[in-house]
């Protein structure tokens, strides 16, 4: 489950890309990093709590970031 929904969320990435949000954007490129390292540490069996950490960090300075 955790794996489709990581991979979705790359999905969303790109697509709201693809769609002209983010072009100058570091922080799209800092997510799609960050849901990387989450996914192999899955996939890997290893600890993923820290990565999880950084990943929810990380949306919550973006949405902070872009809602106002």
């Amino acid at each position: 489950l955790a794996m489709a929904m990581l991979a979705d969320a790359q999905y969303q990435l790109s697509r709201a890309e693809a769609l002209g949000y983010g072009e100058r954007d570091r922080e799209f490129a800092a997510l799609d990093e960050a849901i990387e390292e989450l996914s192999d540490r899955i996939e890997d069996e290893e600890e993923s709590g820290s990565a999880f950490d950084a990943l929810r960090e990380r949306l919550a300075r973006f949405k902070s970031r872009v809602s106002g």
